[in-house]
């Protein structure tokens, strides 16, 4: 579909994927086997390219590119 997504490179597709469905920099940089700081510098990256100037910006393209679903029910 969008070509955004095919701008990551697969570790920052993980990432993304981690970050957007609730890990902190340090859960994802445990489970990655990354250091924190490593984390951080994908994330930058990742926000780059996705032209996505902060968190929210980030989070709003994962919710458009499909990458976060939310309930429709219960709300």
């Amino acid at each position: 579909g969008d070509g955004a997504l095919a701008r990551l490179t697969p570790r920052e597709f993980e990432v993304l994927r981690l970050a957007v469905s609730g890990d902190s920099s340090a859960a994802i940089a445990s489970s990655m086997h990354l250091s924190p700081k490593t984390v951080h510098n994908h994330l930058s990256a990742i926000r780059s390219k996705l032209d996505a100037d902060n968190d929210f910006k980030l989070i709003r393209e994962a919710v458009r590119l499909g990458l976060v679903a939310f309930p429709t029910h219960g709300v």
